[in-house]
């Protein structure tokens, strides 16, 4: 038990100073005593598993982020697009990302929350927040397919089948992911 803590500990001094290092992240406030040997803490403002916390989501929002670049890219370079399809592909593009972000700064303000609440959330209240969030994420569904359509028609009959391909592809990938969960949860008696 004691080198769990030990190696806890290390982890957790190793981590937030490696945040902290980082260009553009971290507070750069407060210092780590006692590395290397197993004990201390750290010690100053911004130095406690709330910041650790707060600083894994914004690198969770940036890796959302670049993914979202990245299978647009892959989608646009598989589309080869001209120049009279820019800008129904920037509007789309441009959608994305912001979709992207604006679900990512529902997660922060929705951790946020939870560090704020003294208790957890009754019943009642996991089931409006479920409710909530399902409905935001229709009406994203809706405005995403009425930017993608726009798009969709300004491509040729090869770009679409292109997409459509893509979009298969995706969709049966989905449905494997969701038939292998479906079996492990039934593996563990669920």
């Amino acid at each position: 038990m004691k080198k769990l803590t030990v190696l806890t500990t290390a982890f957790l001094l190793f981590t937030s100073q490696t945040l902290v290092a980082m260009p553009g992240q971290g507070q750069g406030q407060g210092q780590c005593q006692g590395q290397g040997q197993g004990q201390g803490g750290c010690q100053g403002q911004g130095m406690g598993p709330k910041v650790i916390s707060e600083e894994m989501i914004e690198l969770k929002t940036e890796q959302a982020q670049l993914k979202s670049k990245e299978k647009l890219l892959r989608l646009k370079t598989a589309l080869n697009l001209r120049e009279n399809q820019m800008s129904a592909w920037n509007s789309y593009e441009n959608f994305m990302m912001n979709s992207s972000l604006k679900i990512s700064e529902s997660r922060v303000q929705m951790h946020k929350r939870r560090m704020e609440q003294k208790a957890p959330p009754t019943s009642v209240e996991m089931g409006e927040m479920h409710i909530t969030k399902l409905e935001e994420k229709l009406a994203n569904a809706k405005q995403k397919q009425a930017v993608f359509s726009k798009l969709y028609k300004n491509l040729d009959d090869t770009q679409k089948q292109t997409v459509d391909k893509m979009a298969h592809k995706k969709v049966k990938r989905m449905a494997k992911k969701l038939r292998k969960a479906r079996k492990g949860d039934n593996k563990m008696g669920r």
